[in-house]
């Protein structure tokens, strides 16, 4: 069994938390062992925590916290430069990262996950889909041929087919980005706002909204 840390900016942390508990859930309910032992919570914001009863389980603060012997993390941060910060210092420190994928997840055989992914409950993959390291899904659907790069995030109820997303992109609930036969990607650094309909190329570092989804500025100047 492995210990395992949460790592977040907050409550978002709750995700590698309950996802965790499904996978155990269900290797007890195969016969099996449980994977994990929750060991606590190393997140910016511990506020949340004493309203839900947890404060016990805070184990640090990830600016300063370091991981022990035999420890894994799970990445439960969503904004993907707090990713990138955070997963490169506890690299550095000798952190094993675990990709957590819900047991309640439909996974088609084929598709590629890296290191430190977390899929979350109701996130369907098919086949031809490949992930990079610290990517994180959580209720989205992706379709054939659908690439995300490393600590980007693609919140609940999107729908993606065919879409090449680049490193560090956020994309936010509700997004559609169907390619219906063209190319489209979402360059790195960018960021899609929640209910938008992606029906062209975004450029790298770019933040867009709308149906069609448009510029707003350059995510540089928010």
């Amino acid at each position: 069994m492995k210990d395992l840390f949460a790592l977040g900016d907050g409550i978002e942390s709750l995700s590698v938390f309950s996802t965790a508990r499904e996978i155990n859930d269900a290797c007890r309910e195969s016969g099996g062992e449980e994977m994990y032992r929750f060991r606590g919570f190393v997140v910016r914001d511990s506020s949340w925590m004493e309203e839900l009863g947890l404060s016990d389980l805070r184990a640090g603060d990830p600016d300063t916290w370091k991981p022990g012997a035999g420890a894994v993390c799970g990445m439960g941060f969503t904004d993907p430069r707090l990713k990138k910060k955070y997963a490169e210092r506890l690299l550095r420190e000798g952190a094993v990262f675990e990709t957590l994928v819900s047991p309640s997840a439909r996974i088609r055989p084929g598709a590629v996950f890296g290191r430190g992914c977390l899929i979350t409950a109701k996130t369907f993959v098919k086949a031809t889909v490949k992930l990079g390291d610290f990517v994180t899904l959580t209720g989205a659907i992706l379709g054939t041929n659908s690439r995300v790069g490393n600590y980007s995030t693609v919140l609940g109820f999107c729908n993606l087919t065919g879409a090449e997303i680049g490193d560090e992109v956020y994309i936010g609930r509700s997004v559609v980005i169907m390619t219906d036969h063209k190319h489209i990607s979402v360059g790195s650094g960018s960021t899609v706002l929640a209910g938008s309909n992606v029906v062209n190329s975004v450029r790298p570092g770019t933040t867009v909204r709308g149906n069609p989804a448009m510029k707003v500025r350059r995510a540089a100047d928010l």
